[in-house]
């Protein structure tokens, strides 16, 4: 893929995500996002799809974090009666 940058340099890169059958026709205009300075590093600006990935390990890490706590104040909770049980 190419675009033309804020400078008006034309800039070449090959998108990470391909599709079949493609999602834009050869020679069709998209938006593409780039940060200054780098603009090899450029993506495809496919909005939502954009941040779905990040979006979904964020959820699955909170969810395993939110387990792995649970897990951690049930052994505290064993733990702690076990004590008790033992001081009797």
């Amino acid at each position: 893929m190419a675009y033309t940058d804020g400078h008006g340099r034309k800039v070449a890169f090959r998108d990470s995500v391909g599709t079949n059958p493609p999602m834009y026709r050869a020679g069709q205009g998209v938006t593409v996002l780039y940060a200054p300075g780098e603009e090899a590093w450029a993506v495809v600006d496919r909005g939502l799809w954009n941040w779905l990935p990040s979006v979904i390990l964020y959820l699955l890490g909170a969810q395993s974090s939110r387990a792995a706590s649970l897990g951690c104040e049930a052994a505290v909770s064993r733990f702690r009666w076990q004590l008790r049980a033992d001081s009797r």
